[in-house]
């Protein structure tokens, strides 16, 4: 179990799917997923979340995680909610994840 908790009173944030940025009023980059009618969020929310803690704290926590591991619960979330392209955004992340793990 991890829980994570902000350092102030909005509590941890994140930007979802990366990367990404923004030209005015456009953003362009890994697109979110479709609403999960299940949980109020997009499908692309949960995974995201657990994941990019994990790639920002990877300094901290790489001697008893590997980034494989964390990887592989993105990709695991990702089925879980049902997500169409899980096994597109998992190897992205294997092929290109080093460049964000410290």
């Amino acid at each position: 179990m991890v829980i994570v908790k902000g350092s102030h009173a909005n509590g941890y944030a994140w930007d979802g799917c990366s990367p990404k940025f923004k030209i005015k009023d456009i953003y362009f980059g890994t697109p979110e997923a479709v609403l999960n009618w299940q949980t109020g969020e997009s499908k692309t929310y949960y995974a995201s979340l657990v994941h990019d803690v994990f790639y920002q704290f990877s300094k901290d926590i790489k001697s008893f995680v590997r980034r494989k591991e964390v990887d592989q619960e993105l990709y695991a979330i990702l089925k879980r909610d049902q997500f169409r392209f899980a096994q597109s955004y998992y190897l992205s992340v294997r092929c290109f994840g080093w460049l964000w793990w410290r």
